[in-house]
């Protein structure tokens, strides 16, 4: 998938955070598997992928912002 390897080649460009803008939770579930999916090993410690949309519970939508 396209912006599982976007995200990759992002981490791989410096420090700090990346954000992806998606359409719906559908294609949140789907590109936040192909993106752990996509993690190198040395990566994997580092990177946590968090879902942020508005059938999440509270405290869900609260992790993605901390």
């Amino acid at each position: 998938m396209a912006t599982a390897t976007a995200v990759v080649a992002a981490l791989d460009e410096g420090d700090g955070d990346v954000l992806v803008f998606l359409a719906g939770a559908p294609e949140i579930r789907r590109t936040g598997r192909a993106i752990d999916t996509a993690l190198p090993a040395r990566w994997r410690q580092r990177v946590d992928v968090v879902p942020l949309h508005g059938r999440l519970a509270g405290a869900d939508q609260d992790r993605a912002l901390v």
